[in-house]
């Protein structure tokens, strides 16, 4: 008797609303919910998930330890931009085309003058995921890792970095857009990039004393305590404006509906 009301109350995938004014038994809110779970149209059509609590990423020890890449396009161009992670400093090169190869290229110029990382983040876009581009991370030595799929935001930083590319690219001088974000103090870490990735001050077009141009040594506990802070404060705004809860782990082999960006429903 209770499979047949079950099933008289989900008619019109409606179930819980109706059920709460004709009919009533021990557990049936449960019951409902089991039906819906196996309804594929009401699992089709339900809301998104809510947004599960961030998860900001650790300062690296040092600097161009962990970076990570990606392309973006501006006008009609392709630029390779590279982000590290500890510094938050941005190499930009101008890509003729997106071929793997390419890339490989522009990586290969940006490590002979920084150094080879030890961990590198991509998407899985095709430059990034083809034996080309594997050959290259293992000849290095270098670990290779991927953001999530259809999640462009899991890589909130590069994210940013591509926007501070293509803010400093919209404007007559781009170089010197670049200059002046690589010697400006970030709020996270207090420091410029170039103080934390070059241990000293770039000259720029605004007057400075000699001496503020020397080498310097810079605290990392301090900038390591600034930046936690200020990850926290974010989590915090972006946990509170999201909703975000905690979400029941998947299991392996677990079948799942993903909604991808795309899709309005």
């Amino acid at each position: 008797m209770r499979g047949e009301m079950l099933s008289r109350i989900h008619d019109g995938h409606l179930g819980r609303e109706r059920a709460k004014s004709s009919i009533w038994w021990p557990g049936l809110s449960s019951d409902i919910r089991e039906v819906v779970s196996r309804c594929d149209h009401c699992q089709r059509k339900c809301p998104a998930q809510p947004s599960e609590p961030l998860n900001p990423t650790a300062l690296p020890e040092r600097p161009f330890q962990k970076v990570g890449v990606d392309l973006c396009n501006y006008e009609g161009h392709d630029y390779l931009v590279l982000k590290d992670y500890f510094s938050w400093y941005l190499e930009v090169g101008y890509l003729p085309d997106t071929t793997s190869e390419t890339v490989v290229y522009k990586l290969k110029n940006i490590f002979a003058r920084f150094g080879i990382p030890e961990l590198l983040v991509t998407d899985n876009g095709p430059q990034f995921v083809s034996d080309c581009f594997h050959k290259f991370v293992k000849g290095l030595g270098c670990k290779h890792t991927t953001s999530s799929l259809h999640f462009p935001q899991s890589n909130g930083e590069l994210e940013r970095a591509v926007k501070e590319v293509k803010k400093a690219l919209s404007l007559d001088d781009p170089f010197l857009a670049l200059l002046i974000y690589r010697s400006t103090p970030v709020s996270p870490t207090g420091a410029s990039p170039a103080e934390l990735a070059l241990g000293r001050r770039l000259r720029t077009t605004l007057p400075t004393l000699p001496s503020n141009l020397n080498q310097q040594v810079y605290d990392r506990a301090k900038i390591a305590a600034r930046d936690a802070e200020s990850k926290h404060k974010y989590k915090q705004a972006f946990d509170r404006g999201h909703g975000a809860q905690n979400l029941p782990e998947l299991n392996p082999g677990q079948l799942v509906l993903q909604k991808l960006e795309n899709d309005k429903e």
